[in-house]
C-alpha cells in the first residue's frame, strides 16, 4: 500500500513515518521542511522520498499514485488513535 505522510519531519510524523515502514508499507512524506533545523528524538528521521511542499499548496496531481494520505492528527489523544489504526492494519 503506498501511503503520503504529510507532515513527515515533524514530531507526529517522526513517529508516525517508521512505524509505516516497519509495517512495509511503501511511504512518501510532504513536508514543507519549516522546522528543518529541529530534531525530534535522538536518531535522525527514517529515510522516505519526500516532496517539499506545503500541504496547503497540495495539488490532485500530488495525490496521485496513493492508497492512503495520512494527515497530521492535532493531539496526543488522536496520535495514539492514529498509531493504533496503523497497527489494526497490518493485524
Amino acid at each position: 500500500m503506498r501511503v503520503l505522510v504529510t507532515g513527515h519531519l515533524g514530531y507526529i510524523g517522526t513517529v508516525l513515518t517508521p512505524l509505516l515502514v516497519r509495517r512495509g508499507y511503501d511511504v512518501v512524506g510532504l513536508d514543507s521542511d519549516l522546522y528543518r533545523r529541529c530534531t525530534f528524538g535522538a536518531t535522525p528521521p527514517v529515510s522516505v522520498p519526500r516532496v517539499r511542499k506545503d500541504v496547503r499548496d497540495v495539488e490532485r496531481e500530488d495525490l496521485a499514485g496513493f492508497d492512503a494520505v495520512l494527515g497530521r492528527p492535532y493531539s496526543a489523544r488522536q496520535l495514539a488513535g492514529a498509531v493504533e489504526a496503523v497497527t489494526n492494519l497490518a493485524d
